[in-house]
């Protein structure tokens, strides 16, 4: 069927048309959506970086007052650690008498024996007891007092009621001594006990130009009931939190894990692979777990404090309001969705009709019914199409044509190709020509198997002769050439066999055969003698195809021939010549005739060569008995 093809009017009516209604409304669509989301992530990131301004004042001003509470903290222990070192110094005196005390080493962990004034062991005894009461009571004080013993330190008094911190032994190794080792006048540092970050503040206790041992004042360096306070007011949004986290894990000031060691979360190692004076954002999920949330917040490392302050920020208000705009904008998507679905289910109505059409028809021509050609009505691109459809159907058709009449063998025709690129066409052309091919080659290899068979056949039959007429060469010689006759159809055919007489060895003409009837020649040949001779002397096969006119002459009924082709085998045993077989042919002989006769020939020489072995050994019998 043909198809008239689109003028350049026509095509940009039925095929633009259609085409730019659903281009330009899926462009509009696109970029209502596009315009909402950039806008939306505008805002968004707008707020963030608003937010983001807001905090970075915010952990600012909370660095500040952290790092004034703790100085203020620092210079108060200081000042009050003086104020007692110089009252012990100028009150206090040695009795000058030791006592036995056992106190637990801190390092080892084992408990030992060591002496220590009785005016250390005893301070509650001495006017410097009622000192110490007076500022434990008046200030949140611990204070210590540690003698001196060796290269270490006892601890020999606590303030603090914990039973456990008494009686410690402090060696020269422990980092408390080496600490207050490294120092002349107050050695000051940060502990954590597992509830409260520690100041502690030491200062030796010198009598005589002696150190005799060490007081120590540890005071919480942060408020916590005030820091509390202070924190949830500084809170950046409704549901943001601000917090505490030591350099060694413990969060210092939190409202859910205060107290806790965050050491092993990934939230502290974001924390730690930043520990700058710099204002930073970090992202994490909290809690970690698969149910945590996603937050951020900012933070800050303190060097005076050795902490992390952060202000986590939880922000569901804005993701509220984002979801809430967002649900506004997906009702105005969802409704312009609609709108075009409409639109389009109208427009393309008429256009699914006629596809439908067309893809029932593939269905039925892919399920290998027979279908008949959709008629053309109008000229767009389904159009187009249709008429591909129907070339499609029609070259199936001719398909299964042309593959039916190579199963019936009918390989005379081609199938005609639907163009250049015709990929399959070619290839159906392809089979016929392998299968041509493929027949060829049967027939041939049918033509040599019955060839070889009768090959084998006639050899057998000539094993039957040597069997029968094995005691007259003569007539041996004569019943092979009517073999080689019969399987040929040669003209001329003669057995040459090898005789000696007076030391000299010659081929004489055994048996001969011409034009149907045997032949009683006598005839001699030495070696190297005519083509016969040198056949023997060379003892190869010799084949002529163009003989002269006078080289053998043949007469029978219908007048005298000359044959043209001519074959000498030699005949041969142990490459010793027992003989040559010649034929002369008027027609070329073929391969297999060749291949028969040397075989003939082979057999023939092997029998010819033990006949003469028996008549030898038949003669030398007949010697040694006379």
């Amino acid at each position: 069927m043909s198809h008239k093809p689109l003028n350049e009017g026509e095509y940009w009516f039925n095929s633009a048309k259609i085409r730019l209604q659903m281009i330009l409304t899926f462009v509009l669509l696109l970029v209502f959506v596009t315009i909402l989301g950039i806008r939306q992530s505008i805002e968004s990131e707008q707020e963030v970086e608003e937010t983001t301004d807001e905090l970075k004042i915010k952990i600012l001003e909370l660095q500040k007052l952290v790092e004034n509470h703790y100085t203020e903290r620092l210079l108060n222990t200081e000042t009050q650690l003086k104020i007692i070192s110089q009252f012990i110094t100028e009150t206090f005196q040695l009795s000058g008498e030791t006592e036995l005390l056992f106190a637990k080493n801190v390092i080892t962990g084992k408990s030992d024996s060591y002496f220590v004034d009785k005016n250390f062991l005893h301070l509650e005894n001495t006017a410097m007891s009622k000192i110490l009461d007076y500022y434990i009571q008046s200030n949140e004080f611990t204070i210590e007092i540690f003698y001196k013993f060796n290269d270490g330190y006892v601890q020999v008094y606590t303030s603090d009621k914990n039973p456990n911190l008494n009686f410690q032994f402090f060696p020269e190794n422990s980092s408390f001594v080496q600490g207050i080792s490294s120092f002349d006048k107050i050695y000051s540092h940060l502990t954590f006990d597992g509830n409260t970050k520690w100041l502690k503040s030491s200062i030796k206790f010198i009598n005589k130009s002696e150190v005799e041992g060490i007081i120590s004042i540890s005071t919480p360096v942060i408020d916590i009931h005030y820091f509390n306070q202070l924190f949830a007011k500084q809170d950046s949004h409704e549901n943001g939190k601000a917090f505490i986290v030591d350099k060694q894990g413990f969060a210092i000031i939190h409202p859910e894990i205060q107290g806790s060691n965050i050491a092993s979360t990934h939230l502290f190692k974001i924390m730690s692979n930043h520990a700058t004076d710099s204002v930073r954002k970090i992202e994490y999920i909290w809690p970690e777990s698969k149910y945590g949330n996603e937050l951020w917040a900012l933070s800050i490392f303190s060097d005076d404090l050795q902490c992390f302050i952060n202000i986590e920020v939880q922000d569901e208000k804005i993701e509220s309001e984002n979801m809430q705009s967002l649900l506004q904008k997906m009702a105005l998507i969802s409704f312009a969705i609609v709108c075009l679905t409409l639109f389009i289910h109208f427009l393309l109505k008429n256009i699914f009709a006629r596809i439908n059409r067309i893809k029932k028809a593939m269905i039925l021509l892919a399920s290998g019914e027979k279908v008949d050609s959709i008629k053309i009505k109008n000229n767009d691109e389904i159009s187009e199409i249709t008429h591909s459809f129907n070339i499609l159907k029609d070259a199936i058709s001719r398909t299964a044509t042309f593959v039916q009449q190579l199963n019936e063998g009918d390989y005379s025709h081609d199938y005609k190709l639907l163009s250049e690129n015709d990929s399959s066409g070619k290839a159906l052309n392809e089979l016929k020509n392998h299968l041509i091919e493929t027949r060829s080659e049967t027939l041939k290899r049918r033509e040599e198997n019955e060839l070889q068979n009768t090959i084998t056949s006639s050899i057998g039959k000539i094993n039957d002769i040597i069997r029968s007429h094995s005691d007259s060469i003569e007539n041996l010689s004569y019943l092979m050439i009517l073999e080689i006759l019969h399987f040929i159809g040669c003209e001329l055919c003669g057995v040459f066999l090898t005789e000696t007489s007076d030391n000299k060895t010659y081929l004489k003409l055994t048996a001969s055969y011409a034009y149907d009837r045997k032949r009683f020649i006598n005839k001699n040949i030495d070696f190297g003698e005519g083509l016969v001779g040198v056949c023997a002397l060379e003892k190869e096969k010799i084949y002529i195809t163009e003989l002269p006119d006078d080289y053998i002459k043949l007469t029978s009924g219908l007048g005298a021939t000359n044959p043209k082709n001519l074959l000498l085998v030699p005949m041969l045993f142990d490459n010793i010549v027992q003989g040559v077989i010649e034929i002369a042919s008027l027609e070329v002989l073929k391969k297999y005739e060749i291949e028969f006769v040397e075989k003939v020939a082979n057999v023939l020489a092997s029998t010819v060569s033990f006949y003469k072995l028996s008549k030898l050994k038949e003669q030398t019998n007949k010697s040694e008995n006379k």
